[in-house]
């Protein structure tokens, strides 16, 4: 294969591994962008230089590490960013629909989280009510 092709395969590896993401992240990553086609085997035969992704391929990577496609066939990276930053700085429709489910789940865990000790706070104000008149009696009578 050409220079560029292990230039790419350079550029995709480095990306990925400056990240920490493994390459079934980066698949998956592909698949909320919209590639899903994309597998491990030929995200490793881009990485190892044996197989030039195509334009539309090389765009879902761009998108997926947040960098130009100029870069990943340069190997210039035009600017790093972490999964957190990548994360981070996306809102709402940019963001993969992995990202946005977790994002939702979470905030319907936290919602009924609020829900259960609000009840919980609710049962031991009843019990604590419950419980006084008892004290109260005990501390009149001595016992």
């Amino acid at each position: 294969m050409g220079d560029t092709t292990k230039v790419i395969g350079e550029s995709l590896k480095r990306l990925r591994e400056e990240r920490g993401w493994s390459a079934e992240e980066v698949v998956q990553g592909m698949h909320d962008l919209g590639d899903r086609k994309m597998n491990v085997s030929q995200l490793s035969r881009h990485e190892n230089g044996h197989k030039k992704p195509s334009a539309v391929r090389l765009q879902f990577y761009a998108d997926l590490y947040g960098v130009s496609t100029a870069s990943i066939e340069t190997g210039r990276p035009d600017k790093v960013l972490s999964k957190r930053d990548l994360m981070g700085s996306l809102t709402g429709a940019q963001q993969p629909p992995s990202l946005r489910r977790v994002e939702e789940a979470v905030a319907a865990l936290d919602s009924e989280t609020n829900e259960s000790l609000d009840r919980i706070h609710a049962e031991l104000r009843a019990i604590r009510k419950l419980l006084e008149p008892s004290s109260r009696k005990q501390k009149r009578t001595g016992k």
